[in-house]
């Protein structure tokens, strides 16, 4: 055995001690009960998407020049020149950003990348490419930029409206806004809208990415712990000073692994390092535990 599978090995084992700690100081018992101290999670709902990124774009013939000269990224301003091969000069009539790699994508894209469809997506994912190199770099024109995407099968959950995208490569996550969300073909196609980015991003065309299109945070809680009046108000029960106490409840999140409390509940809400009982028999406000 290498000694990287050694230190893989080692670091796995390691891993999983700590995780059983962790879970033994979270969990304890008194009397028969079996207690947790509750503590504040994030969860988030997100999907894997594989799509292709869409802009405003000009390919520029090879041989021409800005002027003034620009570098790799820059915003111009509207009105900036631009020298032909032939010797004559036009005026940009929008601000943009100089690019000075093209990929061969920019003649494939739509004229108006925020109609882009399904049906648009699958011919852009078929197609080859056009040589690139053979350009004088390009001009991406407006401040928003489009992800055409197919989502798996996670992507069931989302919807049009504000979300965020981590895209291959980037730690960060960008804003987004899914403007047009479809089931075609047993696929769910997700057209985004993106004002973020700097000239990093530029350089993305297909790739994939995870959208983020919902996050809670709470109090985490196992199903088995949280108990219904007949009205329906839930709550649960804290073991404080050795005595049972109720505790309200208000469950913003569930699935079928945990439940979330509302970390800001007011009056007799439950609080994060409470700890609650998960199990037990006859078990009702006020009565004594020996712990």
């Amino acid at each position: 055995m290498t000694s990287s599978r050694v230190f893989s090995s080692l670091s796995s084992l390691l891993f999983l001690a700590v995780c059983a700690y962790a879970g033994a100081a979270l969990r304890g018992s008194a009397d028969g009960v079996e207690l947790m101290t509750v503590s504040a999670v994030t969860v988030t709902e997100s999907a894997e998407l594989d799509g292709i990124v869409l802009r405003r774009e000009r390919v520029l013939p090879r041989g021409a020049e800005l002027v003034p000269a620009a570098e790799n990224g820059l915003r111009l301003p509207a009105g900036t020149a631009i020298a032909l091969p032939d010797g004559t000069r036009e005026l940009t009539g929008h601000s943009c950003v100089f690019f000075s790699q093209t990929d061969g994508f920019e003649a494939l894209a739509p004229e108006a990348p925020e109609e882009t469809d399904a049906a648009a997506l699958d011919r852009l994912l078929a197609a080859s490419p056009a040589e690139s190199g053979k350009s004088g770099g390009r001009l991406v024109s407006g401040f928003d930029w489009y992800y055409a995407a197919y989502a798996d099968t996670a992507g069931e959950s989302i919807r049009t409206g504000e979300c965020r995208v981590r895209f291959d490569g980037f730690e960060e996550t960008v804003s987004a806004r899914a403007v047009s969300v479809s089931d075609e073909s047993g696929r769910r196609f997700i057209l985004l809208r993106l004002t973020e980015g700097g000239a990093d991003y530029l350089s993305l065309r297909k790739t994939k990415a995870e959208i983020v299109f919902s996050e809670h945070r709470g109090l985490k809680l196992p199903a088995q712990a949280v108990r219904h009046d007949a009205d329906g108000t839930d709550y649960v029960y804290v073991l404080c000073a050795g005595v049972v106490e109720r505790r309200g409840a208000e469950l913003i999140y569930s699935d079928k692994d945990c439940c979330l409390a509302d970390p800001n509940g007011s009056g007799d809400a439950l609080r994060e390092g409470e700890r609650v009982i998960l199990s037990g028999t006859d078990i009702y406000e006020g009565k004594v535990l020996t712990q």
